[in-house]
């Protein structure tokens, strides 16, 4: 790890790292904004993704991860990723990882593993229940050479 740090944002904290790796420095993103259980906290939760869009460095070799509580469709959600130039691995259906009473068929995907613009994100599921309402997402990464 060649740098990390963060910030605070409405008592919610995302971490960042720099990694040196063999391409070429990958930034590191992880976070957990607000969880969503009456209107206060949704707005707690959409001022965090707005302040965390202008805080985001675009660089290239980019992976944020973390419980967004947030779906893709999110349009808060949606400005994060157009901030990072971020991207999923595509899927029609993408994995629940919030589980109603660790049920694996009804849940929600709130869980989210982002690469930037050279990254490729394959191979990603989700790992075993360890005692959470969610479960771990789990993929690979790589990023282009310049």
């Amino acid at each position: 790890i060649k740098a990390k740090g963060g910030q605070e944002i409405y008592d919610r904290n995302y971490d960042v790292a720099v990694i040196a790796a063999p391409g070429g420095d990958v930034t590191v993103y992880a976070l957990h904004p607000e969880t969503l259980r009456n209107d206060a906290q949704l707005a707690l939760r959409n001022s965090f993704f707005q302040v965390l869009a202008l805080s985001i460095d675009p660089r290239p070799n980019i992976v944020m991860m973390g419980d967004f509580n947030a779906t893709r469709w999110d349009p808060y959600f949606g400005k994060v990723r157009a901030a990072g130039h971020l991207h999923e691995q595509p899927w029609l259906f993408p994995p629940l990882t919030r589980l109603q009473g660790n049920n694996p068929l009804v849940g929600v995907a709130l869980d989210h593993i982002l690469a930037g613009p050279r990254g490729r994100l394959s191979d990603c599921h989700t790992g075993p229940a360890l005692g959470s309402d969610h479960v771990p997402m789990i993929c690979s990464v790589a990023f282009a050479t310049k």
